[in-house]
């Protein structure tokens, strides 16, 4: 069981007795994680805190229904996962609306990222990443920055255990192509990822669940 994992258990019991310091504690060793994880997953900071603050809302609406405290985690990722699906779905309904409507032009600025590192390579990565299919993208978080196994992936993504396997490898390959494409060899998936991992760690100091390791192919 991982660091932080216990108190999570004992903290899931006592809120769904109706404690509201355990709720209290609870939202905020969860707060910060989770920031991090929805982050690399939009990529924009105000996208972050709606998400963020809809998956915290609803964790603690349905705390009731789980009753496995220890898959909190887990449930969690799902729950923001999900929404993050469903507002990317509204987002591309809406602005291919607008394209039709002559509404838009081309994209004139790249929000995200490109706002936060200077130096070309982050450039490259963060723009290789942002190419990425959502779920493709979503694997590899899960993967090399939640190190979840793939037993857990697969209840996060909806899917079989093979399934999550095979999205893992086709993300991963889907990510070489894109950097290979910005100039980067396909040797550099590994230097890319471990890369990504510490450009979006910006939420870091508020987070007081288990510590991130970057890669874990």
């Amino acid at each position: 069981m991982k660091n932080g994992e216990k108190e999570y258990i004992e903290l899931v019991r006592q809120a769904q007795l109706g404690n509201e310091e355990s709720r209290n504690r609870l939202a905020e060793i969860t707060r910060g994680r989770l920031r991090m994880y929805v982050y690399r997953l939009t990529l924009d900071n105000d996208w972050t805190e709606d998400i963020l603050q809809e998956s915290m809302l609803e964790m603690f609406k349905f705390l009731d229904k789980l009753q496995s405290p220890e898959r909190l985690w887990g449930w969690l990722l799902r729950i923001a996962s999900n929404n993050v699906k469903d507002d990317y779905n509204r987002r591309r309904r809406r602005s291919m609306a607008d394209v039709e409507q002559g509404k838009i032009g081309p994209r004139d600025r790249q929000e995200g990222l490109e706002n936060l590192v200077g130096e070309e390579v982050k450039q490259v990565v963060s723009a290789a990443m942002l190419a990425l299919k959502p779920r493709h993208r979503m694997v590899l978080v899960l993967r090399c920055y939640e190190e979840m196994p793939f037993s857990k992936i697969c209840e996060v993504m909806g899917c079989g255990q093979f399934g999550a396997r095979m999205l893992f490898g086709r993300a991963k390959k889907a990510l070489a192509r894109q950097l290979s494409r910005r100039g980067l060899t396909r040797g550099s998936l590994l230097m890319a990822l471990a890369l990504f991992g510490k450009m979006t760690a910006v939420f870091r100091r508020t987070t007081t669940g288990p510590s991130v390791n970057f890669v874990r192919l």
